[in-house]
C-alpha cells in the first residue's frame, strides 16, 4: 500500500476486521503445522506449535511475521553459539565465562530496542 493510491476493497476489509482475519491467519497456520508435524511424527511437536503461536501471535498485520521470524531464527543461532562458546570459556576460566556472558546480554539488550523504538522484537 502506497500514500498515493487508493485503499482497496481488500485491504479495507483486512484492517476493518483485523482481529477476525488475523484469527483465521493463526488459526489455519496452526492447523497445517499441527497436521505437517504429525504426518511426519515429529518429536516433541508441541513446541513447534507453541513457537508458531509466539512468533504469529502478537503481529495483526502479514508484513511483518517473515522478518520477525528471521530475527528469532537469527537470534536463536546466535544464542545457541554464544551458549556453546560460554560452556567452553567456562572449562578454561569463569571470570572469562562471565565476562564472555555479560558482553553477549549487554549486546542482546542493545540491539533489542532495534532502530524504532516501537518495534520490541
Amino acid at each position: 500500500m502506497r500514500l498515493n493510491q487508493a485503499i482497496s476493497d481488500l485491504d479495507n476489509f483486512v484492517f476493518s476486521n483485523y482481529r477476525i482475519v488475523h484469527g483465521f491467519r493463526v488459526a489455519i497456520a496452526f492447523v497445517i503445522t499441527m497436521l505437517f508435524t504429525g504426518y511426519f511424527e515429529i518429536p516433541e511437536r508441541t513446541w513447534i506449535l507453541i513457537t508458531l503461536v509466539v512468533v504469529i501471535g502478537p503481529i495483526s498485520y502479514l508484513g511483518n511475521v517473515l522478518p520477525r521470524a528471521w530475527h528469532r531464527v537469527l537470534g536463536t543461532l546466535i544464542g545457541a553459539a554464544s551458549g556453546v562458546l560460554a560452556i567452553v570459556l567456562s572449562q578454561y576460566s569463569l571470570t572469562a565465562m562471565y565476562a564472555w556472558c555479560a558482553v553477549v546480554i549487554f549486546a542482546s539488550a542493545y540491539y533489542s530496542l532495534g532502530k524504532r523504538l516501537t518495534w520490541g522484537y
